[in-house]
């Protein structure tokens, strides 16, 4: 049984993308995700540190012909952050997981809560100019 706090906390998620809120997904490695698509972003948290352990956020740019995927990690895990980079085909499915960008950056990089995605897309481009 959730305690208040967490209620608080759940409660207080939403969908980054498309703002719904977050609903029990028993999704592998998480237990939270969006209500409407949990692709959209998911979430673990951890009932016994009452806090998110990691979340992961994906989305679609360049007329559905890329998808981004930001993991963010928090503790006990360490402050990290995983970005992946995939191409897609025509119907939407990834050509090459084989191919793929990963880069990973020390300390958590992106504000989940007011996703903007020329703001997010901003960033990243920053983080690909230094690596």
């Amino acid at each position: 049984m959730l305690n208040q706090a967490d209620k608080t906390i759940l409660n207080s998620l939403k969908c980054p993308l498309c703002k719904c809120p977050i609903d029990i997904n028993p999704v592998k490695n998480y237990n939270y995700g969006c209500a409407l698509d949990p692709t959209h972003y998911r979430v673990m948290f951890d009932y016994t540190l009452s806090k998110i352990k990691y979340q992961t956020f994906s989305f679609c740019v360049g007329d559905n012909k890329y998808i981004i995927t930001i993991n963010d990690f928090g503790q006990p895990i360490g402050f990290k952050t995983e970005i992946f980079f995939k191409k897609l085909d025509g119907n939407g499915f990834e050509i090459d997981s084989n191919k793929e960008k990963r880069i990973i950056l020390e300390g958590n990089l992106f504000d989940f809560t007011n996703f903007i995605e020329e703001k997010f897309l901003n960033r990243i481009h920053t983080i690909l100019a230094f690596n």
